[in-house]
This record gives structure tokens, sequence and C-alpha cells, in this order.
């Protein structure tokens, strides 16, 4: 992959962008035309956001335990994701602010539920703790024009409202910036990200989902069983009115507890989090979704 040199801004728009190409900065609004340029942050050498805080991963590394949705069962280890799978290819028109390469909404919408539980009542939550840095978190690397992009997706990260996660428990309303998911008492989680800023001509090369274990008893480091298994979403829940029954006011889930879809992935106590390092002492994990966002960008 060829290597960029990366500039540091805030863009004044829905999306918060990392942007490199060779030493100019490219950058783009959120389709409204938005022409205002962004606020360099000359200290920022790290390569990320001044309001992100998380470092990137390595590549490849978080390859190690990733299983593809095809063919998995419970404990099946499955075959590696490999990032950029049937990526779409850049087009050839020229990339500006405001630019109607985003013709279409694309929306990364999952749903978490325990498939195999490790002991009565044992589940894994995802908490943010009250730190922002620890609320769920989408980020996006895209390539367009020889221009790598990379894009994070976070409630109020530098403002922004457009990435919400959730769980569901059948006793009452969901708890935001929180994904509990237990087979029994059973609890749902839910994330999604409006991701519809992304260019329809561009080329995802890489999509991490960055979670925080709840470090007082979000998980159990001796759980090697646990499996929760991830879908798509198929209806746009809204967090201000979603419960065990509606997943907005007035419109009623087909099923309790959520609506499942496609299934996307695995994520396994052991091979997704223990043997990668994790845990209740590192509870900083990320999951790749490389593969489901390629699929949403290769639908538009």
């Amino acid at each position: 992959m060829q290597n960029f040199g990366k500039t540091v801004a805030t863009l004044a728009s829905s999306l918060a962008l990392v942007v490199g190409c060779g030493n100019d900065v490219v950058h783009f609004g959120d389709g409204s035309g938005d022409s205002a340029p962004p606020v360099v942050n000359e200290d920022a050498g790290d390569g990320m956001l001044a309001q992100d805080t998380s470092p990137s991963p390595e590549a490849g590394e978080d390859g190690a335990g990733d299983a593809r949705a095809d063919g998995f069962e419970a404990g099946d280890s499955g075959g590696s994701i490999e990032a950029g799978d049937s990526a779409v290819e850049a087009g050839d028109s020229a990339f500006e602010v405001g630019d109607s390469a985003s013709p279409g909404p694309m929306v990364f919408n999952i749903i978490f539920r325990q498939t195999v539980q490790n002991c009565a009542d044992c589940g894994i939550w995802f908490d943010w703790q009250e730190e922002q840095d620890d609320k769920p978190k989408l980020v996006v690397e895209f390539e367009r024009q020889g221009c790598a992009y990379e894009s994070a997706y976070q409630h109020d990260l530098g403002g922004m409202d457009n990435a919400f996660g959730f769980y569901l428990a059948p006793n009452g309303k969901g708890v935001k910036h929180s994904i509990l998911v237990k087979q029994a008492p059973r609890r749902t989680g839910l994330f999604r990200a409006d991701i519809s800023d992304i260019p329809s001509d561009a080329s995802i090369t890489k999509a991490t989902l960055h979670l925080h274990i709840n470090t007082d008893m979000g998980f159990s480091d001796t759980d090697v069983a646990s499996v929760l298994s991830v879908y798509a979403c198929e209806k746009t829940w809204n967090w201000d009115h979603a419960t065990w029954s509606q997943y907005d006011d007035g419109k009623n889930w087909d099923e309790q507890g959520g609506d499942f879809g496609a299934f996307i992935r695995p994520i396994r106590a052991k091979e997704d989090i223990l043997d990668r390092g994790f845990g209740s002492d590192v509870p900083n994990v990320f999951f790749d979704f490389t593969s489901y966002v390629v699929q949403l960008q290769a639908a538009r």
C-alpha cells in the first residue's frame, strides 16, 4: 500500500477526517456544500485527530482471531478477514468540497447477541465508564484518487451526533454508551453510525470498531467459552425511544429485543479478546468490520 503523508485537520462538517495526500491537505464537507477550511493542528504528529486519543491499530494487528461470517458456528475459529476484501475501486472524478459522490445513505447498524454463555448470568459488557474517549467508536479508512483518509465516528467526538452505542433489557429502557450482551438474563447490544459522508466511489481499506470493557464487572479473564454473534440490525432504532419492544416511539420490533438480519461475525472471549492480550486490565479492545463496510459501500 502506498505511504501517504498525513496532515491532521478538524473539519467544519459532520465528519472529522484525517486526510493525507503527499504534502497537500484534501478535505470535503458533509454533502451540503460546506466549504469552510479545516483548522490544522500542526502539533498533532501521531496521525490522529486532536480530539481522538486512541491509537490506530497497526496493520494486521486486528487480524488475529477474526473469523469470517460465512460458515461460522459457535467455537469455530473460521478464517481471517482480509482488510479491503471486495473493495470498491475509486472512480475517476475529481475530489472536491461538497462533492456529489455520496448520493445515498450508508449506515453501519449492528446488533449483538450472546450465543454461547460461559456460566449462568455471565455476559460481556462494553461500557464507557463516564469517559468520552471510551464511548463506542467506529474508525473507517478509505482511499480515493490516490489519497488516504481516516474517519472516526463516536458520539460527541467534535460535537458529532451520528454514532450510538446502546443496550436493551426486558425490564425498561436501554442504556446509552454501553453495550451489555447476555444470553440469560437476556441483554441485546446495539451500535449504529451514519457513515454516509464517505464518498460512494471510495475504496474501503479498513473498518474497526473500538470498544471499552467495563473494568469492574464487564468481563471475566477466565472466560474462554463465551461467544457474541454480531448481525446487521434490520431497524433504524432511536435510542431516545427504543425499548425491549419498540425500536422507536410507537414502532415495534418484529422480535422482542431487536431484529436480527444477516450474520456478520463472531466475537469470541478467547480468540478475539484474551488471546489478543485484552481483558479487564487492558480494556480498550477493537474488532475488524472491514468486510461489512465494504458490503455497505458496494450496495449504495
